[in-house]
């Protein structure tokens, strides 16, 4: 796993932690961990992991540490699986609707079936959701009012364009960033936008590079970066 993939990782199981409402430190400091490799390029990444300093990083201490040489060398995380196993599938993105807690998640799953927003949406449009015991009408159209807020705020700013998911996004932007990088004089690349901000969906991919200047070798300066 890159830098960028082993951060969704760590994110994903701050979301999940802070899900179950059993450590809010402990998600916290996932989510620290996935901040502090974003700030990072891949080749200061690498150069950290192969001489054993991540725990000299502010935020990773010897548990993350070992968590994130485990998801870079084998691509999986004991931590992640056990979070996941634990917790009824979909609960990740049923946990971004504002009026469901783990519990209702857990009901919802169980009595429905229910593993995706669209899912929940059709159940609610359906009537089905006021028929599982501890809901009922309100509590069903209030659900529904919530995905529809997310809707809104998703297309927001973007009526025209067409967006992707985010990990869709940070799976290309991985790729685009190892072929610039690869580029003669470019000395570094990151990127930059609504994909640095980590929004839920995104519309444009934005990298900023610094590159060496000709110009700036020939007046004496040994570097110029350029965007």
């Amino acid at each position: 796993m890159n830098r960028l993939a082993i951060a969704r990782a760590l994110r994903e199981t701050a979301d999940l932690l802070a899900l179950t409402g059993r450590e809010p430190f402990r998600a916290r400091a996932y989510e620290r961990g996935a901040r502090v490799l974003e700030g990072l390029s891949e080749t200061d990444f690498g150069r950290v992991v192969a001489e054993g300093r991540l725990t000299t990083l502010a935020g990773i201490g010897r548990g993350l540490a070992a968590v994130i040489g485990d998801l870079r060398g084998t691509g999986r995380s004991e931590t992640l699986e056990k979070v996941r196993g634990s917790l009824p599938a979909g609960a990740r993105e049923l946990g971004r609707v504002p009026s469901l807690g783990l519990r209702k998640i857990q009901a919802l799953h169980a009595a429905l079936g229910v593993d995706t927003v669209e899912a929940l949406r059709a159940a609610c449009e359906a009537g089905r959701v006021r028929t599982v015991k501890g809901f009922g009408e309100k509590t069903e159209r209030r659900i529904l009012e919530s995905i529809r807020a997310l809707d809104a705020a998703s297309s927001e700013d973007a009526p025209t364009s067409s967006r992707v998911l985010l990990p869709h996004a940070l799976d290309v932007a991985a790729r685009v960033l190892t072929h610039v990088r690869a580029i003669p004089g470019v000395t570094a690349a990151e990127v930059a936008g609504d994909l640095r901000r980590w929004t839920e969906t995104v519309d444009r991919l934005v990298v900023v590079l610094a590159c060496w200047s000709r110009a700036a070798r020939a007046t004496g300066w040994s570097r110029a970066p350029r965007s």
